[in-house]
């Protein structure tokens, strides 16, 4: 259910763009700035999410990503303006899922062996791409019947029935303290990836574009100098932030690149179609969804044949 909503987020709320700006009286720029900051922010904290996990434990940071998501979600059904947007959708739900997303695959790792951990993460990629398949039906449907704001409210309501069910999660044991987490890591890649995205959007504006080399070799020289940060730490048999030892396995290499190359077109066709839809053919929100459907039929299909 919590990979569910995040991914449902991203796909429901593409469709709704239109509504957005209308209804909180601001402008297209604006909503794609926060849909690219919620995005952004999930990013850039995850690999910090994922090491509070050894600190605090999987099911604690599960659960307190998963409340602080929830607050974000009520936020942002009851956003007066877009500030408030991206209070709730942006920062709050960003930090929430960064927290979340990591704890689902540890969860869903050491509770499973041998090929019931193979069907259960394609179960996991499934429901992820079930997420990305009914979003914009889903998003169109309240959109265009109800309010965009039920979208975030039905989130909330699932977010309810995870801390519900929650004693089914088995708790793990503190393997690193507060004084051994790579804090040096955490804001070099936090702050890089930043940098790095903002002088991406900044290609938006042509008339940044005198600024956009800069900002981009400033948060590249940042994410190099994580690199060195991550293997000096390595050398001196301290925890690092991440273990980019990792790179040098092939197979996990080769599914980061492939990774890139899936999500690059993927995430710009779920941005710019319903835009041209709705503000070029004026085709409403649900009707947006039903034409975006079958590329989300396709992507459900294959991840569950992913397995």
């Amino acid at each position: 259910m919590a990979i569910f909503i995040i991914v449902l987020d991203m796909s429901a709320m593409n469709v709704a763009i239109t509504n957005l700006v209308k209804d909180l009286n601001t402008s297209l720029t604006t909503i794609q700035a926060i849909i690219a900051l919620y995005a952004l922010i999930i990013a850039s904290f995850m690999l910090i999410g994922s090491k509070i996990q050894d600190i605090i434990g999987r099911k604690k940071s599960f659960i307190v990503g998963v409340c602080i998501y929830g607050v974000g979600t009520l936020t942002a059904s009851l956003s007066a303006n877009a500030e408030m947007l991206l209070i709730g959708w942006a920062i709050l739900e960003g930090i929430g899922a960064a927290l979340m997303l990591p704890a689902t695959t540890t969860i869903v790792g050491v509770s499973y062996e041998g090929r019931d951990k193979i069907k259960a993460f394609g179960i996991w990629g499934g429901i992820s791409a079930m997420g990305s398949a009914i979003g914009p039906i889903f998003g169109g449907f309240f959109t265009n019947f109800l309010s965009w704001r039920m979208i975030f409210g039905s989130e909330f309501l699932i977010v309810i029935i995870i801390l519900f069910y929650s004693y089914y999660i088995k708790d793990s044991e503190s393997i690193l303290k507060w004084k051994e987490f790579d804090y040096g890591g955490a804001v070099l890649s936090v702050i890089s990836l930043i940098i790095i995205v903002m002088g991406l959007l900044l290609f938006n504006d042509p008339t940044k574009w005198s600024i956009v080399p800069i900002v981009l070799f400033i948060g590249i020289a940042l994410f190099v100098v994580f690199l060195y940060w991550e293997r000096r730490r390595i050398r001196s048999n301290k925890i690092p932030l991440s273990d980019i030892t990792l790179l040098k396995n092939k197979t996990f290499s080769i599914g980061i690149v492939n990774s890139i190359f899936q999500q690059i077109p993927l995430a710009g066709y779920l941005f710019i179609m319903p835009v041209f839809l709705q503000q070029v053919t004026n085709i409403d929100a649900f009707m947006t969804g039903v034409i975006v459907l079958p590329s989300s039929i396709a992507v459900m299909a294959l991840s569950l044949m992913g397995g």
